[in-house]
Formats: C-alpha cells, sequence, structure tokens
C-alpha cells in the first residue's frame, strides 16, 4: 500500500453561537464555571484520498488563562506528525475564545452545561483541501464510544460445491476496528484461508459502507430491524489445486463479544 501524507494547517475559524441564558433562582448562589485543570477531547472523521481518516484535537486548559491545543491525525492506519500549540483563553462561564500565534484568528467555543461538552468550529487542510466543521468536546475519558460498526466483530456461513459430490464450509468473519484504523476480512475453508486487511466507511443515515479490500470498493448494508449486515464480495480461493469461486450475497450476524 502507498505511503500517504498530509501537512496539517490548523485553520480555525469563529464558531459561536448565541443561546439564551437562563439566570438562577436567587437564593441559589451562582459560581461560574472554571476551565483550569481540565482535558477535553474532540474528533473528526473523514475520506482522504479514498482513505478512512481520523482527526484527535486535545484541549488543556492548564491555568486559568494558558493552555495547549494537541492534534493528532491518522490516515489509513498511519499515524501523521503531530501539532501541539499553547494558548491563551477567556471564559465566563459559558462563552470563551482561544488565541494563539498560529492562528489567523482568535478562536471561539461555547460550554454547554447540560451536555457537558465544548463546542469549537476546527478545520485541518493538505493546502488544497479542507476538512472539519463544528467539533464537539467531551471531557477526557468521558468521550462517547466508535460510532457503529467499529469495535465490532461479525460473522457468516457458507456452503461451497467443490464438485458432484463434494460440499465444503466456507466460514467468513469481518472485524471492524477502529475507523482510521480499518479492520480484517478473514475466509476459511475447513479452518484454513486468508486474512486481509481492510478499510471501511459506513453511512449511518443510510445504513449502508463499504469495504476496501486489496484496493477495491465492496458495499454493504446493514438492517438494523434484523442486525444483519450483507455484504456483496465474489473473490476466489484454492482448495487442493482448485481455484474455487466463494462469496456473493454474504449475510453476517453480529459476534458477540467472548
Amino acid at each position: 500500500m502507498k505511503k500517504i501524507g498530509i501537512i496539517l494547517t490548523a485553520i480555525m475559524l469563529l464558531a459561536a453561537c448565541e443561546k439564551q441564558k437562563v439566570d438562577p433562582p436567587q437564593h441559589e448562589p451562582s459560581t461560574p464555571m472554571s476551565l483550569t485543570e481540565t482535558s477535553w477531547v474532540g474528533t473528526y472523521s473523514y475520506t482522504y484520498q479514498g482513505y478512512p481518516a481520523t482527526v484527535t484535537w486535545n484541549l488543556d486548559f492548564n491555568t486559568d488563562s494558558a493552555g495547549e491545543l494537541f492534534l493528532e491525525q491518522t490516515i489509513a492506519a498511519t499515524p501523521q506528525p503531530s501539532v501541539s500549540l499553547a494558548f491563551a483563553y477567556t471564559f465566563d462561564g459559558s462563552i470563551g475564545t482561544i488565541a494563539c500565534e498560529e492562528f489567523v484568528d482568535t478562536l471561539g467555543f461555547e460550554y454547554d452545561s447540560a451536555s457537558r461538552t465544548i463546542a469549537m468550529e476546527l478545520y485541518v487542510g493538505d493546502g488544497i483541501n479542507i476538512y472539519g466543521g463544528v467539533i464537539r468536546f467531551y471531557p477526557r475519558g468521558q468521550q462517547p464510544s466508535e460510532p457503529f460498526p467499529a469495535n465490532s466483530t461479525w460473522t457468516a456461513q457458507q456452503q461451497v460445491e467443490a464438485n458432484d459430490t463434494l460440499v465444503l464450509p466456507v466460514k467468513w468473519d469481518i472485524d471492524f476496528w477502529e475507523y482510521a484504523m480499518g479492520g480484517s476480512l478473514t475466509c476459511r475453508v475447513n479452518n484454513s484461508g486468508p486474512s486481509s486487511h481492510i478499510f471501511w466507511q459506513y453511512d449511518s443515515l443510510a445504513h449502508s459502507g463499504a469495504l476496501r479490500v486489496n484496493g477495491r470498493q465492496y458495499p454493504f448494508t446493514y438492517d438494523p430491524i434484523s442486525e444483519v449486515l450483507t455484504l456483496e464480495y465474489s473473490p476466489t480461493i484454492p482448495v487442493n489445486g482448485v481455484v474455487l469461486p466463494i462469496g456473493g450475497t454474504i449475510m453476517f450476524c453480529k459476534k458477540e463479544a467472548e
């Protein structure tokens, strides 16, 4: 697989929307929210030149006025050079700003007390294409898990005719790792067979996606009612000197963790 590189450009824009503030009851003293000595994580996943990519932003508010932004990125399971930037910030309990010498503009961010999240508009680019948008930050260690089907395993069984009298069992397994890291697709006949590294993408609204195997895309769909994942994949496999066509429309069920 060719090596992919991308130069990270921190292009960050102001993203602050006004929200109606609700005054606390008069009998309850109001203590302003403080970000001092707190750490936050936000991620963004996208496709770069046909390969899955994930950006992770880490926000560390070290004091009441200074902090650090640490940016990491993975493309096609390949970590890219990281970026660490010191910043100064202001925060009034709900809305704040971040200023850094490397930024073209001051960043704006907003804290949502109901969800305990920070929202900020952030972008990365390679000089030609720009990726990003409004990123939601969660307290480090409390960010939600990867969306379906990340970190799940799926299995399927198939019967293949080798000749007029012999029928061979075929066992399929798909392991979806974290988005930018890919996963594996394994096919076994008589407990022996190849395993291929894959990359994947998935549209949660359309309940469909694709696996990238050896540079080619193969579509799949997911039925959330029956919990069946259907993959269109038709390779061949050598068995006892004979090349057998296998696959086709393969229906997978989720394999529960043991």
